[in-house]
C-alpha cells in the first residue's frame, strides 16, 4: 500500500508512478477487477456484438458482401448510420454497464488505497448507489466524446482527456453528471498532456490487441472472435479503470495538497 500512495503523497504527478501504481492495485486484486470488467462491459459487449451481426451481414448498397470489419466499416461511416448506432438499445447498455463496472472497481481501488482489503460488495454498493448520475455521466460522456472523433480525431482525444477523471469524482465526491465532468476539467488543468499519454498508451495497446486476437481468431467465428475480445478487454479495461482512480488520486494530491487518506476517507 505504501508504494502505491507514496510518490502520490510528495505532491507531484507523475506518469510512471500512475502507471506502476495502476499494475499494483490491478495485480493485487486482479480477481475482483478482471471479473467485474468482464462480467459488466464484456457481456454488454458480447450482447451488443451478437445484435450488430445480422446488421453487418445484411448486404451493402452492390449487394455484395464483406468482411466482417469491413461490413462494420460500411454501415456505420455516415454520420446517419452512426448516430442510429449510438441510439441502439444495446449500445445504451454497453455504456451503462461500461461506466458501473469502471466505477465497482474505482470504489475497489480506494478501498486498497486506504489499506484494507477489497470488498466487493460494498464496492457494490458504493457503485449502485450512484447508478442514475453515472447512467447520465455515461450518456453525455459517450455522445461528447463519439461525435468528438465522428467531426474530427482531434476533438475527441480532447474531450476524453477533459473527462478523464469524471467517473471517480461522481462516484468519491457524489457529484452530478455535468459537475463530475467539470470537477474533471478543473483537475486535469496543467497536466492534461500527461493524461492524455497515459490514456492513449492504454488505447493504442488494447487496439492493437483487438486486432491481432481478431485475425487469430477470425476462422473460428464471430462469437469466438466475440469470447476472445470480452476476456481480453476485461483485463485491458480492468487497468484503465485502476489508472483512472490513480489519476483521480494523485491529481487531487498535486493540485489540493492534500492527503492520501483525506481523499479515500471520502468514499466512506
Amino acid at each position: 500500500m505504501t508504494d502505491v500512495t507514496a510518490r502520490g503523497d510528495e505532491g507531484e504527478f507523475r506518469i510512471g508512478h500512475v502507471i506502476s501504481s495502476a499494475w499494483k492495485v490491478l495485480t493485487d486484486n486482479f480477481l475482483f477487477s478482471f471479473l467485474v470488467a468482464v462480467l459488466t462491459p464484456g457481456a454488454s459487449f458480447l450482447i451488443f456484438l451478437i445484435f450488430l451481426y445480422p446488421m453487418m451481414l445484411a448486404p451493402i448498397s452492390d449487394g455484395g458482401y464483406f468482411d466482417v470489419s469491413m461490413r462494420f466499416v460500411m454501415r456505420f461511416a455516415s454520420p446517419y448510420m452512426f448516430f442510429k448506432l449510438l441510439t441502439t438499445i444495446p449500445f445504451v447498455g454497453y455504456l451503462a454497464l461500461s461506466t458501473i463496472g469502471q466505477a465497482i472497481i474505482v470504489a475497489g481501488a480506494f478501498q486498497y488505497l486506504r489499506g484494507q482489503s477489497v470488498r466487493p460488495g460494498e464496492a457494490f454498493r458504493q457503485a449502485l448507489t450512484r447508478f442514475l448520475p453515472l447512467l447520465g455521466l455515461a450518456v453525455l460522456y459517450s455522445l461528447g466524446v463519439s461525435l468528438g472523433f465522428l467531426l474530427w480525431i482531434v476533438p475527441g482525444w480532447i474531450l476524453l482527456t477533459l473527462w478523464a477523471i469524471a467517473v471517480p469524482a461522481c462516484v468519491v465526491e457524489r457529484a452530478g453528471p455535468i459537475a463530475s465532468m467539470g470537477r474533471s476539467i478543473r483537475l486535469t488543468k496543467g497536466h492534461r498532456w500527461k493524461t492524455l499519454g497515459a490514456m492513449l498508451s492504454v488505447y493504442i495497446v488494447r487496439y492493437i490487441a483487438i486486432r491481432i486476437l481478431a485475425l487469430m481468431l477470425m476462422s473460428a467465428g464471430i462469437y469466438a472472435v466475440g469470447a476472445g475480445i470480452v476476456l481480453l478487454l476485461g483485463f485491458v479495461d480492468a487497468f484503465l479503470a485502476c489508472m483512472i482512480a490513480i489519476i483521480y488520486h494523485d491529481l487531487r494530491i498535486a493540485k489540493e495538497g492534500i492527503a492520501s487518506r483525506e481523499i479515500t476517507a471520502e468514499l466512506g
